[in-house]
């Protein structure tokens, strides 16, 4: 059974497009704008001290154009991928040569393709991407409401037991009075 290409859902999402030529990244913008995708326009410098912990969680993946020449690209992927909670890397670079591609991989990078890839591949790659960060929100959201609760647990039982230790030693007082009155009830008959 075969889908046709027009049933299938591809999720867009917001990305950040980094390195490489301007001409280069004006060309893949309008190429993501094409496959519905929203570009973040702010500038962002990964390393600089004055960037928010939180500067990339509007993001979805971050796509890196990568040259084998230039190695500035693998300094930005390295920033990112320290950054708290930071996207996916997604960098492209040359269709030959591995250096790049191990470079990518060595900063962070989720996964590294060839820019000459056909649109359909940097379309999935894009997509498992996209799904990745929605999952990885997703867990967070669920361990911060796991960690509520348990907190909230915590606390219920902390409080039960010192309920039940107040309790305990009211019962122990009251079995002192109960046993001083026994000794003053036996003392009277005898």
């Amino acid at each position: 059974m075969s889908l046709d290409a027009a049933q299938v859902q591809f999720p867009v999402g917001r990305i950040a497009v980094l390195g490489g030529e301007a001409t280069q990244r004006h060309e893949l913008v309008e190429a993501l704008r094409g496959l519905g995708h929203q570009i973040s326009n702010e500038a962002r410098e990964p390393g600089r001290a004055d960037a928010a912990a939180n500067a990339w969680v509007d993001v979805d993946t971050v796509l890196i154009l990568a040259e084998e020449r230039d190695g500035h690209w693998a300094g930005q992927a390295k920033a990112i991928h320290r950054q708290p909670a930071p996207p996916p890397l997604v960098v492209l670079g040359p269709q030959s040569g591995s250096a790049w591609r191990h470079r990518a991989l060595k900063a962070g990078a989720f996964v590294c393709a060839s820019r000459e890839a056909p649109a359909e591949e940097l379309r999935s790659i894009l997509s498992a991407a996209i799904r990745y960060r929605s999952l990885e929100k997703e867990i967070n959201l669920l361990r911060i409401e796991c960690e509520r609760i348990c907190l909230g647990l915590l606390t219920s039982y902390g409080e039960a037991a010192t309920s039940l230790k107040d309790t305990t030693e009211e019962i122990e007082a009251l079995q002192r009075s109960l046993s001083d009155i026994r000794n003053q009830i036996i003392r009277a008959f005898v």
